[in-house]
């Protein structure tokens, strides 16, 4: 969708609260990831759906960046985002208090994900997340949840202080594994190698470990690392997955499905300047029997065949 009509573009939006949910132990890093909500246009939500995303601009000199929708209640005309904290427009962003004002939000942008019901003989849904890639995919959970899937989350980050929605996650999931690459997240739904939970050195894995052994029941010859996963999730019954998260685990992560022949879905996050595909700078390939062609993730995006992309 691009930017069209006036109501999708609102001026001076009252920002609820916004608060930090997360903050890296390591000084050298700090990183932080706030949670912003917003009071919107009560007409905006008409054409919302998950996967997209919003153009915003914190002041009438800044520039405007792309953030991707964590939530959307439409009962009370609220709009989530979460973002990290990565450069001078984020730094300004976190710096609104509850009851200021955004100069301008385009919302919503982009192309959601097909919710259409599910096959009751495949009915499960994977939702993959890395880092801040978990809140698009709390935005995917939710809606596969409400349109009858039965959701499996995979959500995976650095170090545990740096996870993120596990609440929200857990609520809209039929059940939901957590990774850390340091090992230090022990708490439910901790995955870990062998048959019995021990040190963190069991548990330091990527998201991309955890996947290739939910969907491994089933495979022939296929040695579980995780048994605790037999018999949950055979891959003759999961119909889609969807991938968010850094490129780099993304990539890995569609070459693990790849074999299995399930329909496996990226959403980028890509740089871009105006969110309606005029600018160029967000253009990927895909790459298909039918042949090779471009596309914008403002435009034709964010969400995308993870199979059908050129990855390099």
């Amino acid at each position: 969708m691009h930017p069209g009509p006036d109501s999708l573009r609102g001026k001076r939006i009252v920002v609820v609260d916004n608060e930090p949910i997360a903050c890296d132990p390591d000084p050298d890093r700090a990183t932080a990831i706030y949670r912003m909500r917003l009071a919107v246009n009560p007409d905006w939500g008409d054409d919302y759906r998950a996967g997209q995303f919003v153009m915003l601009r914190v002041d009438a000199q800044g520039e405007r960046i792309p953030l991707t929708v964590a939530d959307y209640d439409p009962d009370h005309h609220i709009l989530t985002l979460v973002y990290q904290v990565v450069g001078a427009t984020t730094r300004s962003l976190a710096e609104i208090p509850g009851g200021g004002v955004i100069e301008d939000v385009t919302f919503p942008l982009g192309k959601g994900i097909d919710l259409s019901p599910p096959d009751p003989r495949r009915d499960i849904a994977i939702v993959v997340g890395g880092g801040i890639g978990a809140v698009p995919s709390h935005a995917k959970a939710k809606a596969l949840a409400a349109a009858g899937y039965r959701v499996v989350s995979l959500l995976g980050a650095r170090t545990a202080p740096l996870l993120i929605l596990l609440d929200a996650m857990r609520k809209v999931s039929d059940a939901c594994y957590v990774t850390t690459d340091d090992g230090s997240y022990g708490g439910p739904g901790a995955a870990f190698l062998g048959s019995a939970m021990a040190g963190p050195e069991d548990r330091a894995l990527r998201v991309t470990d955890v996947l290739e052994q939910v969907v491994a029941y089933g495979r022939e010859g296929t040695a579980l690392d995780m048994p605790h996963f037999r018999d949950l999730y055979p891959a003759d019954r999961v119909a889609r997955i969807y991938l968010s998260g850094p490129d780099a685990m993304m990539a890995a992560a569609t070459e693990v499905t790849r074999s299995m022949g399930i329909p496996t879905y990226a959403s980028l996050n890509s740089v871009m300047v105006d969110g309606s595909g005029m600018c160029g700078g967000c253009k990927v390939t895909l790459r298909s029997p039918d042949g090779e062609r471009l596309a914008y993730t403002c435009s034709d995006g964010p969400v995308f065949d993870a199979h059908e992309l050129d990855w390099e």
